[in-house]
């Protein structure tokens, strides 16, 4: 029995039971994730949560909120906060994956150059990122005056824009990947010369073998022969 094409896919997905597992199911939820801007997680997959709970924890210590308006909106300029440093990093890998894309094509430029081309390429993408920036900046100062507000009427302590950009900085510079690391191993490249600088190195060294052979037969004349005076004076290489 045929079936009109709504009901042949109502049927089809009655069928359908979806992602048994808890990793298919997660995997299916992001499925439609493009910059997670709107994101009910504010910890993507690809993201560290230690960078971001070291952030959270810094904001609640100088905060120090009071009651449960004063911490969400704690949470909201850290959220904010978080996703504006995703957006910057977003963008910075706009540009540097379009100049490695376009820089075959293009003839040999300078910096300036490369940075000119590819905002022409990819200014648009760029103006999108630039408008979300404004958004989570915009979050950020409206939940700063609402709490600043909230605060006055109780005379509580309001910290100020730099104390907030300094624990931001402290809080990512006390995670593992802004610590130093242990020093760079050197690569086989560096370990071990070159065939060039073999053949190079074996040249230099036939070329002195004669001039050395010829300093120290002379140098053995001067210590044993009785006619010190008649050899002319050599200039021995150091």
């Amino acid at each position: 029995m045929q079936h009109d094409r709504a009901t042949q896919s109502q049927i089809n997905g009655a069928k359908s039971s979806g992602p048994t597992t808890d990793e298919g199911r997660r995997k299916c939820a992001n499925s439609s994730m493009k910059h997670g801007m709107y994101s009910s997680r504010v910890v993507l997959d690809n993201e560290d949560p230690a960078i971001y709970h070291a952030l959270r924890e810094a904001f609640l210590q100088i905060w120090n909120p009071t009651d449960a308006f004063e911490y969400e909106c704690v949470i909201a300029m850290v959220n904010a906060r978080w996703k504006f440093r995703r957006l910057e990093a977003a963008e910075t890998a706009e540009m540097n994956f379009t100049m490695a894309e376009k820089r075959p094509e293009w003839d040999a430029c300078d910096a300036s150059t490369e940075h000119a081309l590819a905002l022409r390429t990819i200014g648009k993408h760029l103006d999108i990122l630039a408008r979300y920036q404004e958004q989570q900046h915009r979050t950020v100062q409206r939940n700063f005056n609402m709490l600043s507000k909230y605060r006055k009427k109780s005379n509580l302590p309001i910290p100020t824009c730099d104390e907030m950009a300094r624990a931001e900085s402290e809080a990512f510079q006390k995670t593992p990947e802004s610590q130093e690391g242990p020093e760079p191993k050197p690569s086989a490249s560096t370990k071990q010369p070159s065939i060039l600088k073999k053949v190079a190195l074996l040249f230099v060294i036939l070329l002195l073998m004669p001039v050395q052979t010829t300093v120290h037969k002379k140098r053995a004349a001067l210590a044993s022969g009785p006619e010190r005076s008649t050899i002319e004076p050599i200039c021995l290489l150091v």
